[in-house]
């Protein structure tokens, strides 16, 4: 009787004991998975059609589908501050077809809401920075000031004398305005609004003083000569109003962007996460994208992978609830 050829008997076995501990692991072949994205992807967008968020994510979800050869739909679901939209992506399944297209409100909220349904760190995992938005300090043409160095000086002068408009509390535009004061030591007076657009009209006739507005919408009354431009609260001079300086650049160490950005549901696998973020940037990089949002006065933030993002995002969110917390911005 011929015995076995022990090497072979020995080799098949410990081929046989990896697979099953392949198998045991969740491991199996690549071919055997399905190819994502194998079906249409939903990006529900926090915000009302022509909102800059918005228009980013029809433009990626047209870039998207022409790669893929899947439909991305987007899906608007605006209101409170985009909970709504966030919170039907979070309880939607973490498997990359439902996907959060959003902006600075995302991060704020926790800090000047009470019971806001969701947590930015636990609830999410951040995909790409699409856009950043600065924000631009406004003041009337009566304003007595044409620089940053005038404007303190002639605030301090007449503390409480002067009044700023914002769009809503625990905004962007609220947030940089009280930092402002903080690092100033200034005082001025809070005048909200239910949005920018009559805070401006305000301001160009003369009733109201000074607000920050985001800088894609700021800058073509600026270039009209309707409002004065005193800075900018991004890293660097905004690309659109190169003649505007940065707060730093005059002196008050200020940098403050809004962003849109593309979110996940927590747990979405991290192959999924991190494909989505290359495919993003290699839209983002396509010439008539940039051009696109060119137009529309939009600045593409500097790519990073999905991990930065995430770790970006916490330290935003931690970063804001500070300066609510120093200006004692009550939770609504």
């Amino acid at each position: 009787m011929k015995k076995p050829n022990s090497r072979v008997s020995r080799r098949s076995m410990l081929m046989m004991s990896a697979t099953t501990l392949a198998a045991s692991a969740g491991f199996v072949p690549a071919h055997a998975q399905p190819s994502y994205p194998s079906k249409p992807v939903r990006i529900v967008c926090a915000f009302p059609p022509g909102n800059a968020s918005d228009i980013v994510a029809r433009i990626l979800g047209d870039q998207l589908s022409k790669r893929w050869g899947q439909p991305v739909v987007v899906e608007n679901r605006p209101g409170a501050s985009g909970i709504i939209a966030a919170t039907a992506v979070q309880q939607a399944p973490a498997d990359g077809y439902t996907l959060l297209m959003t902006s600075t409100s995302f991060i704020v909220n926790a800090s000047v809401m009470k019971n806001v349904p969701y947590d930015v760190k636990k609830d999410f995992t951040g995909v790409s920075l699409i856009n950043s938005v600065p924000v631009i300090l406004l003041v009337s043409n009566r304003f007595p000031a044409k620089t940053m160095a005038q404007w303190v000086e002639e605030v301090k002068r007449h503390p409480g004398k002067y009044t700023y408009a914002h769009p809503g509390v625990g905004t962007i535009h609220n947030l940089t305005t009280k930092l402002l004061l903080q690092k100033t030591g200034t005082d001025v007076v809070e005048v909200p609004y239910k949005g920018s657009m009559q805070a401006l009209t305000d301001i160009i006739g003369g009733s109201g003083d000074m607000m920050f507005e985001a800088a894609n919408s700021a800058y073509t009354f600026v270039e009209t000569g309707k409002v004065r431009a005193l800075a900018t609260s991004g890293p660097a001079r905004y690309y659109a109003l190169p003649d505007v300086p940065t707060l730093k650049e005059s002196g008050v160490d200020i940098s403050a962007v809004g962003f849109t950005a593309l979110i996940a549901p927590a747990g979405t696998p991290r192959q999924i996460v991190d494909f989505l973020n290359g495919e993003v940037q290699i839209a983002l990089k396509r010439p008539e994208v940039q051009e696109t949002l060119k137009k529309s006065a939009m600045e593409l933030y500097p790519p990073m992978d999905a991990q930065s993002v995430q770790a970006w995002l916490a330290n935003e969110s931690d970063r804001w609830a500070q300066v609510a917390s120093m200006a004692k911005i009550p939770k609504e």
